[in-house]
C-alpha cells in the first residue's frame, strides 16, 4: 500500500509539472508572439533632436525617387504627460498621457481595440483612447462617434483600445511638427538595422539615438521559445546515436538505425519547426578577426544601458517586458522539460498508471493535459497561434520512447531465441 501510495504521489507530481512545463512554454510563445505582431518595425529614440513632418515628408519623397525598394514607410510620434481632455457631451474632464502621431498609428503603439477602429493615417480629426479615459469623460466605453475637446479643438472617437495606462492618440497634420521618435519599415527584415542606420546617417539632424530594431528581436524570440522543441529533439537524436554506438560492430543494425535516424531528423525538423537564426550582423566578415566578439558584446551592453535610461514610453516599457518574460518562461520550459525527460523512463516505464497495456491511455491523458494547459492560458487572455512544435511535441516523443523500448526488447527476445 505504501509502495502503490509513494508512486500515485510521483505520478501526481509528475502530471503537474507537465502541465507547469506546458503553462510556461505557452505563456513564453504567448510574448514572443505579440512582440512578432506589434515590433515590426525599427524604432529610433532621438536624444536632444527632433525632425520636422515636413522633413520626413521630404525624405521619404527622396527615397521614392531614388527607388530604395528596401524603405517602405515612416511614423513618427511624441508623448506629452498629463494633458486636459474634456467631453463634448457631459463637460467631464480627465487628464491623460497624449501621443501624437504622424503616419501609421499600429506602427507607433501596440493597439488592442475593444471596438471601432483605427483612425487612418490622413484622419487628423480622429482619436483613440482607452477604457478608462472612455469611462471618466463619456461614463461609458461605448462611446464611439463622441468628441473630445482638446486645445479648443474637437477630435472623434474612432475607435477605444485595451490599455493599462490612461491614453488618448491622435493625428497630427501639421508641417511643422517636431517629432523625437520614428518608426522605420523595411521590406528587407533582416538588414532593417542597417538600413535604419544609413538613413539616419543621411537625413537625421542627430547621430545620438537609440535604435530598437524589432525586427531582429522578434526572430530572436521566435527562435527563443521554440527551445524546449529543439532540447527534445536532440534528447531523442542523441538516443539514437547512442544506440548506434551500442549497436556499432552489428552491420545490420547499424544501417537500420542510420535509416530511421535520416528518416526521422526531417519529420522532427518539420513538426518542431526547426529553424537557426543568424543575423547577419553577429557573423564576423574574417574569422581571424578576434576582437568582433568583444566589440559587439561592449555595443549590447551600450544598448541595454540606452534602454534603461531612455524616456519611458509605453511601446517600450512593453517590450522589455515582454522580453524579459518569454526569455524566461522558455528557459523554466527547458528547465522542467530536463526533468521531466530525466524521470521519464522510471516514471513511465516503473508505474502503473503509466505502463503496460495503458501506454496508449498514457499518451492520451499527456494530449488532455496539454489541451488543459491551453484552456487555462486562453482563459487569462494568453491566446496565441499553436505552433507545430508546440502541439506534436508530447506525443511524438513519448511514442519515440515507446519505439525505443519495443525496438531494444525485440533484440533482447531474438538473442534469446537464438540462444
Amino acid at each position: 500500500m505504501k509502495k502503490m501510495n509513494s508512486n500515485s504521489k510521483q505520478n501526481i507530481w509528475f502530471l503537474l509539472l507537465f502541465t507547469a512545463v506546458f503553462i510556461l512554454w505557452g505563456t513564453a510563445i504567448y510574448y514572443g508572439q505579440y512582440v512578432d505582431e506589434y515590433y515590426q518595425s525599427v524604432g529610433i529614440r532621438m536624444k536632444g533632436g527632433t525632425v520636422s513632418q515636413r522633413e520626413l515628408m521630404r525624405m521619404a519623397e527622396q527615397e521614392k525617387q531614388n527607388r530604395n525598394q528596401e524603405f517602405t514607410g515612416i511614423s513618427a510620434w511624441n508623448q506629452v504627460e498629463n494633458q486636459s481632455m474634456e467631453s463634448d457631451r457631459l463637460g467631464t474632464k480627465a487628464e491623460v498621457r497624449l501621443i501624437e502621431v504622424y503616419g501609421a498609428i499600429e506602427k507607433v503603439y501596440p493597439v488592442e481595440l475593444i471596438s471601432g477602429s483605427v483612425p487612418a493615417a490622413d484622419d487628423d480629426q480622429g482619436c483613440l483612447i482607452d477604457e478608462a479615459t472612455a469611462y471618466h469623460l463619456f461614463r461609458t466605453k461605448d462611446c464611439v462617434g463622441n468628441a473630445l475637446i482638446y486645445q479648443n479643438r474637437y477630435f472623434y472617437i474612432r475607435g477605444i483600445l485595451r490599455s493599462p495606462e490612461e491614453v488618448c492618440l491622435i493625428i497630427q497634420d501639421a508641417e511643422e511638427k517636431n517629432y523625437s521618435n520614428l518608426e522605420l519599415t523595411f521590406a528587407d527584415g533582416d538588414n532593417c538595422g542597417q538600413l535604419a542606420a544609413d538613413l539616419m546617417r543621411q537625413y537625421g539632424p542627430t547621430d545620438r539615438y537609440t535604435l530598437i530594431d524589432g525586427y531582429r528581436i522578434a526572430k530572436s524570440l521566435s527562435f527563443g521559445y521554440l527551445l524546449p522543441a529543439w532540447f527534445l529533439g536532440f534528447f531523442l537524436l542523441y538516443d539514437l546515436l547512442a544506440v548506434l554506438w551500442k549497436r556499432r560492430r552489428i552491420p545490420f543494425q547499424v544501417i537500420a538505425l542510420i535509416l530511421v535516424i535520416l528518416c526521422l531528423w526531417p519529420l522532427l525538423s518539420w513538426m518542431m519547426e526547426y529553424e537557426i537564426y543568424l543575423p547577419q550582423q553577429i557573423i564576423p566578415t574574417k574569422w581571424s578577426d578576434f576582437s568582433f566578439w568583444s566589440r559587439k558584446y561592449a555595443a549590447f551592453q551600450e544598448w541595454k544601458k540606452d534602454m534603461t535610461y531612455m524616456i519611458p514610453s509605453y511601446k517600450d516599457v512593453l517590450l522589455k517586458q515582454h522580453i524579459r518574460s518569454c526569455v524566461s518562461r522558455s528557459v523554466a520550459a527547458v528547465a522542467g522539460m530536463l526533468v521531466l525527460v530525466l524521470y521519464e523512463r522510471r516514471l513511465f516505464s516503473g508505474h502503473k498508471l503509466l505502463s503496460g497495456n495503458r501506454r496508449g491511455s498514457s499518451i492520451l491523458l499527456m494530449a488532455l493535459l496539454e489541451c488543459a494547459a491551453l484552456s487555462l492560458l486562453f482563459a487569462y487572455g494568453k491566446i496565441f497561434t499553436l505552433p507545430r512544435a508546440y502541439l506534436g511535441m508530447p506525443v511524438f516523443y513519448m511514442l519515440a520512447m515507446e519505439c525505443f523500448r519495443w525496438g531494444g526488447g525485440w533484440i533482447r527476445n531474438l538473442r534469446k531465441s537464438r540462444q
